[in-house]
């Protein structure tokens, strides 16, 4: 343990170095910010080679145990849909179609059975009506038990999956949810098609370096259900 804290200080220093040197823009901050979470990540023996024998006898010994699926609070959901940690899974539909609501059915579900929870909003919505005090008056008596729940909701307009991921680490979440995918910003791609496979990649790579379960909405067009998957925006 002391020799794995030892190795995360120095690559930490090492990274903060790196961020002061003068070649580094402001740009290139959000990646070195994810990789110093990174750097305090020091359960990582299960990223390394394994022998094949050695995963089927870890598969035989845990035949029995059930699989940790993380329930959304929707029986139906649940029987088709089984989320699991350190897995990226992506909420596609079409403009007001209700995925913002039922993402943040989900996070609260998930939120009361004590998962930390971190919501990233990137557009105007039901979370923008609470910022702005919108919500009826009707709708408050319902909602006095949302104040106990570890839910975090955060604006992440224009900002990087480096910077999401940096964020969720942070705060120590459990599950993330993005709305929506292709509001988040990467300045490397050339066109709309690299983007969304650039962020698509990069979000599978959180959940799988962190453990996270990460669900991010996807916005398709109104032409996509009789258009190619390379047509849906």
């Amino acid at each position: 343990q002391l020799i794995r804290e030892q190795a995360a200080l120095t690559q930490f220093q090492s990274l903060a170095l790196q961020a002061g040197s003068a070649q580094t823009t402001f740009a290139d901050l959000p990646e070195l910010y994810s990789r110093m979470g990174e750097a305090l990540t020091l359960d990582r023996e299960g990223q390394d080679f394994r022998p094949i024998g050695e995963l089927v006898d870890d598969y035989v010994r845990h035949l029995d145990d059930k699989p940790n699926y993380i329930p959304t609070g929707l029986s139906v959901l649940d029987k088709h849909l089984k989320l699991s940690p350190g897995n990226l899974f992506i909420i596609g539909g079409r403009p007001s179609a209700g995925k913002t609501a039922l993402s943040l059915q989900m996070a609260c579900e998930m939120a009361r059975r004590g998962l930390r929870v971190c919501y990233f909003s990137l557009e105007t919505g039901p979370v923008a009506d609470v910022r702005e005090k919108r919500v009826p008056q009707s709708e408050l008596d319902g909602l006095a038990d949302l104040h106990k729940l570890p839910l975090l909701i955060r604006s992440a307009s224009s900002k990087s999956v480096g910077w999401i991921k940096a964020q969720a680490q942070r705060m120590k979440a459990q599950v993330v949810f993005i709305d929506y995918l292709q509001l988040l910003a990467d300045g490397k791609a050339k066109d709309r098609y690299q983007q969304i496979t650039g962020i698509s990649i990069a979000l599978h790579e959180l959940a799988q370096t962190t453990g996270i379960l990460v669900v991010a909405l996807a916005q398709l067009n109104r032409n996509a259900a009789h258009a190619s998957p390379s047509t849906a925006d």
